[in-house]
C-alpha cells in the first residue's frame, strides 16, 4: 500500500493464495493433510501473524506455532470444522512449511533485510560488543543484551529459611537474544523516527494534542487530514534523504571488516506514498 491503488492491497491474502495453490497441487497427488487443509480453508487469518513478524525476526518454528494458533482459534469458533482430528500439530507442521516458503516468494526484501541484520547480530555477539546505530532523527540506539547467570541465596523471612534463585547480568553479550533482537529493534527504531518526524511536522501545522501508541497516531478529528498529510511527507522525506541500511552498515563495518553490503534496493518510487490512499488510514 505504498503506491496509489484503487483498492487496498492485502499481503496476507497474497501469501494465502500462494499457499493454496501449492496445497491444491499436492492434493492431486494425495499428499497427506492436503485435502483436509483445502476443506478447512487457507485464508488471511492463517497467514497474517507469520507474515507480520517476518521483519521482526520470525522463524520457521514460530511460523508453525502461529499456524497452530490460527487452527485452534477457528475450531473454537466452530467445533464442526475440524478435519484434522487429533493431528492438529501435524497439520500445522505441514502448512507451516508452505506458509514459510510462500512468504519467501511474496515478502522477499523483508526476509533479506532480516537475515542481513541477524548476521550482524551474530558477528557482534561473537566479538562481545553492543550494536550501535543512529536513526535518521539523530537518535542513537545501543542494543545490549547481557548474558545472565543464576545465583542461589539463603536468607530468612519471618524466621522462615528460604533459598530463592536470582539472576545477575554478566559482562558477556547474550548471543541468542542479540541475534533475535537486532531486526525488530532496528525496525522499531525506524518507526520511532517516522513518529518523531510526523509529530514535528504536525506541531508546525498547529496540532499540539496527540495520542500515540507505537504505530497508531491519534489527533482531534478536525486535524486528521493534516495528520495524514504529515505522515506521508515525513515517510517520504525520511527514506528519500537517508539510506537506512547503508547507514547501519557504516556504523558497524569497521568492527566487522568482512561484512557483506546491505541488500540492494528495488525500483519503488517512494514519492508514490504522497498520493497513496491506503498507506495510512
Amino acid at each position: 500500500n505504498l503506491t496509489p491503488e484503487k483498492i487496498p492491497q492485502d499481503i496476507y491474502q497474497m501469501v494465502a493464495d500462494v499457499v493454496t495453490e501449492k496445497v491444491k497441487e499436492e492434493a492431486k497427488h494425495g499428499v497427506p493433510l492436503s485435502k483436509e487443509w483445502l476443506s478447512f480453508g487457507i485464508d488471511r487469518k492463517i497467514t497474517k501473524r507469520p507474515v507480520m513478524v517476518v521483519p521482526y525476526g520470525g522463524t520457521r518454528f514460530s511460523c508453525r506455532a502461529y499456524v497452530e494458533d490460527a487452527i485452534n482459534d477457528k475450531i473454537l469458533s466452530n467445533q464442526n470444522i475440524n478435519p484434522f482430528g487429533e493431528q492438529i500439530y501435524e497439520a500445522s507442521l505441514y502448512l507451516g512449511k508452505h506458509v514459510w516458503d510462500a512468504i519467501g516468494e511474496v515478502v522477499i526484501k523483508s526476509r533479506e533485510a532480516m537475515s542481513w541484520l541477524q548476521k550482524i547480530g551474530r558477528a557482534m555477539s561473537e566479538k562481545n560488543l553492543p550494536i550501535i546505530w543512529e536513526t535518521p532523527s539523530g537518535f542513537v540506539v545501543q542494543q545490549v543484551y547481557s548474558s545472565m547467570k543464576s545465583r542461589r541465596i539463603t536468607t530468612h523471612i519471618d524466621n522462615v529459611l528460604i533459598k530463592p534463585t536470582i539472576l545477575e547480568e554478566t559482562s558477556r553479550i547474550d548471543r541468542r537474544r542479540t541475534i533475535n533482537g537486532v531486526s525488530p529493534n532496528f525496525v522499531h527504531s525506524m518507526d520511532a523516527t517516522a513518529l518523531t518526524m510526523t509529530i514535528n511536522k504536525c506541531i508546525l501545522e498547529g496540532i499540539n494534542n496527540f495520542s500515540v501508541v507505537h504505530d497508531s497516531f491519534g489527533v482531534h478529528a478536525h486535524h486528521v487530514p493534516r495528520l495524514a498529510d504529515s505522515i506521508r511527507k515525513s515517510f517520504v522525506e525520511m527514506y528519500s534523504n537517508t539510506d537506512v541500511l547503508e547507514n547501519f552498515y557504516e556504523n558497524v563495518v569497521d568492527v566487522i571488516p568482512n561484512l557483506e553490503e546491505p541488500p540492494s534496493k528495488g525500483e519503488l518510487d517512494i514519492s508514490g506514498v504522497l498520493t497513496s490512499k491506503y498507506f495510512f488510514s
